[in-house]
This record gives C-alpha cells, sequence and structure tokens, in this order.
C-alpha cells in the first residue's frame, strides 16, 4: 500500500490546487444548504397563505376521530358524506392488515 501512496503529500496536494478545489465545494454545498433553508422557510409562509382557501381536516382519516371528514370551518358544499367512502376505507384497510400479516409472518 505505500507504493501507491508514495506520491501523495502536501507539495502533491498543493501542485493540484488541491485546497482551493476544497474551498469551493465546501462553498457550494453551503450555499445549497442556505437556498434549502430558505425555500423551507418560504413554504411555510406559502402554506400558511394557502390555507385560508382550502379546508383543514380535523382527523388523518385512519377510521377513528371524524373519519377523515373536513372541520366545521369547511363549506358544506366540499364535505363528503362517509357512506360514500365507507367501503373504499374498508377495502384498504383490508389490503393493509394482508400485506402487514403477510410481511411479519
Amino acid at each position: 500500500m505505500s507504493v501507491l501512496f508514495a506520491d501523495v503529500g502536501l507539495q502533491q496536494i498543493l501542485d493540484g490546487d488541491g485546497f482551493g478545489i476544497a474551498m469551493t465545494g465546501m462553498a457550494v454545498v453551503f450555499v445549497s444548504l442556505i437556498l434549502i433553508s430558505l425555500a423551507i422557510a418560504l413554504l411555510a409562509k406559502l402554506i400558511d397563505a394557502v390555507s385560508e382557501y382550502l379546508p383543514e381536516l380535523a382527523g388523518h382519516g385512519h377510521g377513528h376521530g371524524n373519519n377523515g371528514e373536513p372541520s366545521r370551518s369547511a363549506a358544506p358544499a366540499q364535505s363528503v358524506a362517509a357512506s360514500e367512502d365507507e367501503p373504499i376505507e374498508k377495502l384498504v384497510a383490508a389490503i393493509g392488515v394482508a400485506m402487514h400479516s403477510r410481511k411479519s409472518g
């Protein structure tokens, strides 16, 4: 192994502009992380602005609570009766139980 790395040293890194390349790479990563952080912050503000127009679901639709129906703040025309979705929810639940029992044993 020492033969493979015999020519590697501080002088070879300096000759190949290794520190400049490393600093450039770190700067690119830093700027990218800053842009991602700004995008996440703006996304939160966008969700707050859009939430005025979209109904908020009080439950998460797993069959307990209010079965995923829109909260009282939603317009009555936008609500869906639970009886229409009940067969689909039961089918999805049955498929989930079957997949879980198949994977677990």
